[in-house]
């Protein structure tokens, strides 16, 4: 079956479910579905009776739909026509103008990986107000950072307990002092083969086995290859101009899918000591001894031997 074929398909489907448009960013009118946080209600309830004429019979009237996802909601009273309350169909997040709602939804695309191409179509199989891919980044960065943030507090707490152990288990360690750990080390690719844009290393303590440190290596940045479509290429002068005022790139490594395993290694080892007091003296690994001859030649800790079992 062709494209198509396929989209004709579609839309015959969508028909059959009553679905005869696809709404954009600047499709509002009264058919479109909304999603309505059910804390936001009260508020329309609380507006019965009518102030002016005393009658409970009222209309909700759907207004401002410039916020993305979430529209503004006002009770309006059916005999006249007062407006009586209004609310969001979303709460705000604390400290912040974003949408509850909202966050959520780019929350649950990047988790299941469809990014705002996945959530655009769900918008319009539910014929919904589209978020625009501009507001959708700036949900990924703010969701990233703050995920990268618990990620690292996790890591700590978890050294923190690595360190407790060993002191458990030989008084005679003093805490403040550098610790010298064996490690299980691993990597592991999105995707297999030899082809894979992102890698992530991590490091295990073998006696409580928990992770203690990780690095992700990246191939690929979308907003620099949205950059590179939009200005003809990375190797045009447009793109470079674009590119010097890019501060979040995602792209941390240059060479090939296979050498990211060493590359999380180095990261993870060079910044042991300054990130948790630790030395990975000696390190549990599979067969493959790229990881473990990078290590030497680095000589990461100074003449302090690495031992791989």
């Amino acid at each position: 079956m062709s494209a198509t074929e396929r989209k004709f398909g579609y839309t015959k489907v969508l028909s059959e479910m009553g679905i005869s448009h696809f709404p954009t960013e600047d499709d509002t009118d009264e058919t479109s579905t909304l999603l309505i946080r059910t804390a936001m209600l009260p508020a329309l309830v609380k507006s019965m009776p009518c102030k002016c004429c005393g009658k409970c019979s009222v209309t909700i009237r759907v207004v401002n739909c410039d916020l993305g996802m979430v529209c503004c909601l006002e009770s309006v009273c059916t005999s006249c026509g007062e407006v009586n309350g209004s609310t969001k169909t979303s709460e705000t997040i604390a400290d912040s103008k974003s949408h509850v709602v909202v966050r959520s939804a780019v929350s649950a695309t990047m988790d299941m990986g469809v990014g705002h191409a996945g959530l655009v179509k769900f918008c319009r199989y539910l014929d919904m107000p589209v978020m625009h891919h501009s507001t959708y980044h700036s949900h990924v960065k703010i969701i990233t950072a703050a995920s990268m943030q618990v990620a690292n507090d996790v890591v700590c707490e978890a050294a923190e307990t690595v360190r407790s152990v060993h002191r458990e288990l030989d008084p005679s360690i003093d805490t403040s002092d550098v610790m010298d750990l064996t490690v299980s080390f691993d990597g592991s690719w999105m995707t297999r083969g030899h082809k894979s844009l992102y890698g992530i290393g991590c490091v295990v303590e073998v006696v409580t086995g928990l992770v203690i440190d990780f690095a992700i290596v990246s191939l690929y940045c979308h907003m620099c290859a949205c950059a590179a479509s939009r200005y003809g290429g990375k190797h045009t002068d447009d793109f470079r101009r674009w590119h010097r005022s890019h501060k979040d790139c995602n792209i941390n490594y240059a060479g090939y899918s296979g050498g990211m395993e060493v590359e999380a290694a180095e990261i993870l080892w060079t910044r042991s000591v300054e990130k948790h007091n630790f030395r990975y003296t000696t390190v549990l690994s599979d067969g493959d001894s790229r990881t473990y001859k990078r290590l030497c030649d680095l000589d990461v800790y100074d003449g302090v031997e690495i031992t791989k079992e």
